[in-house]
């Protein structure tokens, strides 16, 4: 059984696909979010293929959808201390960071659910993530 992520190969090899890659970098991911905002809600440009990397990753799912404004207002109000908690230096010592990242966690599952990745489905578009 196909199943639906799943893409037809033959429409893969028959036209021109345009990709969009997106690297990670932590707040790097505001400027890529500004980029989107030019190249899809200016320039309409569309995406068959999408990547992205680390924060890149959390991006690409919404640039699949076109949804460069929920994008816009996670990046332009989240504050550091929503994404790093900074260790004691004892705590450093023992877990080997200076930093946790226990809140992104939260941030993207509230903004990564069931009913995004479904639409994401939905698109048919080819989406690669990593870590």
């Amino acid at each position: 059984m196909k199943k639906k992520s799943q893409v037809n190969n033959k429409t893969l090899y028959n036209k021109i696909m345009k990709a969009l890659v997106i690297s990670g970098g932590g707040a790097k991911g505001a400027f890529a979010v500004g980029v989107l905002s030019k190249l899809i809600e200016e320039q309409h440009n569309n995406y068959e293929i999408i990547g992205g990397t680390s924060t890149g990753a959390l991006i690409a799912p919404y640039a699949a959808l076109n949804d460069v404004e929920t994008l816009r207002n996670v990046y332009l109000n989240m504050t550091t201390g929503q994404i790093l908690t900074q260790n004691s230096i004892r705590q450093a010592i023992e877990k080997g960071r200076f930093f946790e990242v226990k809140g992104l966690e939260g941030i993207v599952d509230d903004k990564l659910t069931p009913q995004i990745y479904n639409k994401v489905i939905e698109t048919q578009k080819l989406i690669y993530l990593a870590a």
